[in-house]
């Protein structure tokens, strides 16, 4: 009995300096722990940083977007009134030559050139075929760093060729795409860049 009560003891001892043990460790790390909560809040407070600056980045991207639709609502407006003035019948706008004008300016910024035919001397119509516009009659206006509409719409008023197209009485439809930011991030201009799609299926 006795040296079944001392293996006891000698296990109770044991246990308890383990669990003495265990707890310091515990008081230790919770010591600590407040360090790790201010990383944490530094953390926090870079990522509310960044959040402001992405927020900053929307903001800008809003109002580039907010000209452009005003940009493209207005061109579409002068257009029709000169069209009208004219005695001409309005163009309606279509969505697939919005398509088409966007494709058209995609590859224009993606391989850096301002011109009609695209660096592989090929005519815009393969733009009207992608976007599946199936043409009888097609034509197309550009203009590079407009800062507005009317600059933009005088300027082909101002151009035999431009203006012709757009007293073309044989057109019916309209797309355009605007885009005021791409100048920017390679040149010095802060203009925007117009593609304008006409046409009759």
């Amino acid at each position: 009995m006795r040296s079944s009560t001392k293996f006891l003891i000698v296990i109770l001892t044991i246990s308890l300096s383990s669990f003495v043990w265990f707890r310091l460790r515990q008081i230790k790390w919770n010591q600590k722990k407040p360090f790790f909560f201010v990383q944490q809040k530094e953390k926090s407070a870079d990522e509310s940083a960044k959040a402001q600056a992405t927020q900053s980045s929307i903001l800008s991207t809003k109002i580039t977007n907010n000209r452009e639709t005003q940009f493209k609502s207005k061109l579409y407006q002068l257009i029709n009134a000169y069209r009208q003035e004219k005695k001409l019948s309005p163009l309606r706008i279509n969505q697939t030559l919005e398509l088409s004008s966007q494709l058209k300016l995609n590859d224009m910024i993606k391989y850096h050139y301002w011109r009609h035919i695209d660096k592989q001397n090929r005519a815009p119509w393969q733009f009207f075929d992608q976007a599946n516009y199936h043409y009888q009659l097609a034509g197309e206006n550009l203009a590079f760093d407009q800062p507005s509409a009317w600059h933009t719409f005088h300027d082909w008023m101002q151009s035999k060729r431009h203006n012709q197209q757009l007293l073309e009485p044989k057109y019916e439809d309209m797309g355009l795409t605007v885009d005021c930011h791409s100048l920017k991030s390679y040149s010095h201009n802060s203009g925007c860049l117009v593609v304008l799609h006409l046409g009759k299926q």
